[in-house]
């Protein structure tokens, strides 16, 4: 995306003769709400790029007790570039319209910085927001954020100039700034032991909890998987809500332990109707070589649990001097083929294998899908070509809670974190981080139901 200022044979820096600063702000603002922090910063160096000439710069009026008005005119077509209607009119403290001038590009650059600046914090509209900026030009004090209150999700209040039938114009309208996403992968049991010391902490309580730092990217977590694969921890009662799917199985760390009441206890959690899928389940060599023999007799003997219609979760780690585990993944593949059928739906876990691997697996198991958390933030070449060649519609993101931190100071991991491996992903991939949301959010709900 390039912006760059008006050409100076066509617009003019004063008076102000652009129709998009002058009538369009809103439709800008909401553009904006849209971009990514790197795109807004993008927007924001290029404002001020913009020099204004000398006779532009004009000092405020001592005295401004007056509370601003804002008249919000009817969008009119446009016969010329320089309009005449539409200009913001200002009552002075006497009632009487000032001269009737646009605003310079200096101040409509501001006035959206300002707005992006507010994108996290609370609704404004547009008399508060001329407020402010009238405020910031009579002092010389800075603003004091830390009395701003921040919303979870974030909701930004604009003018919607739409004429309705009794010409009403100055309507509000809520434009949601927050992506609703499905985080495939995380461990509510885990995560509970860590906040509370206990297993009763439930899936909204988890959701609440406050952050520090805020993610970059604000979500809706309207879905996910949690997985449960420590016996002694199985879920006493089942949520009854399909917004959460619950996923059994046994770490492939814990192998060398699995007994045979653990066995039975598992057919019996797998064998309840809202128990969606198997895992996780898999290969792990970070553990002693010793133990790789019994995991791999595990994950055949688990794999007799599965069923065509729900997903087998993978767990697949190479050793720790590994880049992309290609050997483990291709293990695997072998003990999987020789147990379930061509249709099975198979979810790759926290995928990190090469490319050659996303092709394998897709011609042995056409219902494969890939699975990615923000270890795809230190991907080498051969995985970031593996991520672009996973088809749309059999990509997921994770977050692997409460693991996979970045940074390294957050110590416990939340799926309201799942937007920073969507920004990354997008950027890998060549797409809007909107469509990242999307189409993970619908495979998410294609895969478990």
């Amino acid at each position: 995306m390039n912006w760059y200022p008006p050409a100076e044979d066509i617009y003019t820096m004063y008076p102000v003769n652009s129709p998009a600063v002058l009538m369009q702000w809103r439709i800008l603002i909401t553009l904006l709400a849209q971009l990514s922090p790197a795109r807004r910063a993008e927007f924001r160096r290029i404002g001020c790029d913009f020099v204004l000439p000398p006779m532009a710069r004009q000092q405020p009026p001592v005295e401004r007790k007056a509370e601003t008005a804002v008249k919000v005119p009817v969008a009119k077509s446009y016969k010329s570039s320089r309009p005449t209607e539409g200009r913001i009119n200002l009552a002075n403290q006497s009632g009487r319209a000032r001269e009737n001038k646009p605003p310079t590009v200096s101040t409509v650059v501001k006035t959206l910085t300002n707005l992006q600046n507010q994108l996290a914090g609370k609704p404004l509209d547009a008399r508060e927001i001329l407020n402010r900026k009238r405020q910031s030009r009579d002092s010389s004090r800075p603003n004091d954020t830390k009395s701003r209150k921040t919303e979870s999700h974030p909701v930004l209040q604009v003018s919607n100039p739409v004429v309705d039938k009794n010409n009403n114009v100055n309507r509000i309208q809520k434009v949601t700034l927050v992506s609703e996403a499905f985080d495939s992968h995380f461990h509510l049991d885990r995560a509970s032991i860590l906040l509370t010391g206990s297993l009763e902490m439930s899936v909204e309580q988890y959701l609440q909890e406050k952050l520090i730092p805020q993610p970059d990217i604000a979500v809706e977590v309207i879905g996910g998987v949690l997985v449960y694969c420590d016996p002694d921890t199985y879920p006493q009662v089942l949520p009854d809500t399909s917004k959460w799917k619950i996923a059994i199985g046994l770490h492939p760390k814990a192998a060398p332990y699995f007994n045979n009441d653990q066995f039975i206890a598992m057919q019996e959690a797998l064998s309840d109707m809202r128990v969606s899928a198997l895992g996780e389940i898999g290969l792990d060599r970070t553990v002693n070589p010793i133990h790789w023999m019994s995991q791999e007799k595990i994950l055949d003997k688990l794999l007799g649990l599965a069923r065509p219609n729900k997903p087998v979760i993978l767990h697949l780690r190479g050793q720790a001097t590994e880049t992309m585990s290609d050997a483990v993944y291709t293990r695997a593949l072998e003990i999987v083929q020789n147990k379930c059928e061509l249709e099975q739906k198979i979810h790759l876990h926290c995928f990190h294998g090469s490319a050659r691997q996303v092709e394998t697996w897709r011609r042995a198991f056409p219902n494969t899908y890939f699975s990615f958390s923000l270890k795809v933030k230190n991907f080498h070449e051969d995985q970031i070509l593996a991520a672009r060649n996973v088809p749309n519609h059999r990509i997921l993101i994770e977050t692997d809670s409460p693991y996979c931190t970045i940074p390294s100071n957050i110590r416990i991991n939340n799926p309201r974190r799942i937007g920073q491996v969507a920004l990354i992903l997008a950027g890998i991939r060549s797409q809007p981080v909107a469509e990242i949301f999307a189409i993970t959010r619908d495979n998410g709900k294609s895969i478990y139901g």
